[in-house]
């Protein structure tokens, strides 16, 4: 009987396993905030994932958005290779998500056991100020980071070329 038992439990355990993602491209957008972004279908051994977006054409998707420095200096096939990495990277981490959610439960339990010991219990009143935060962008938008903007607290700000040095 004892072994029945084991059989059932590991049936139980390994019906848990995913097989396979597919993900399939439903539909090409601009959002509100004028990036351009790419609706996904994912599935996890045919059965699709569920989203909170609303369903296009009866069938729920994911998000992956993007700006044109995403792309630059890349032809048709490059950005499809770019959009399918990013696909893929998703689909990896539905297969890890059952394996995730076993770590933050872990985590869960190592925070707790810090929070009651000794290493926070003198942050209580502790001050920080902080007077600048510094920003790196592609000023002209061809794929090159090339201009270092730091801000100040009182609103002002300093732009400076931004360059890389590379050592052979």
């Amino acid at each position: 009987m004892k072994k029945i038992w084991l059989v059932v439990l590991f049936l139980g355990f390994t019906s848990l396993c995913f097989a396979d993602v597919t993900a399939e491209i439903i539909g090409k957008d601009i959002d509100t905030n004028g990036n351009i972004i790419v609706k996904t279908q994912y599935k996890i051994d045919g059965i699709e994932v569920q989203s909170n977006y609303p369903q296009l054409g009866g069938k729920y998707y994911w998000v992956t958005r993007y700006s044109i420095q995403n792309f630059a200096n890349m032809d048709a096939t490059q950005v499809q290779a770019r959009i399918d990495k990013d696909i893929k990277a998703y689909g990896e981490q539905l297969i890890l998500k059952p394996f995730r959610e076993q770590l933050r439960v872990d985590l869960k339990t190592a925070n707790q056991n810090l929070f009651n010991g000794d290493l926070l219990k003198d942050i209580i009143g502790h001050k920080t100020t902080v007077e600048t935060a510094t920003m790196i962008i592609d000023k002209n938008f061809d794929g090159i980071v090339d201009t270092e903007i730091i801000a100040k607290s009182d609103g002002s700000k300093i732009e400076k070329d931004y360059i890389i040095y590379i050592i052979p």
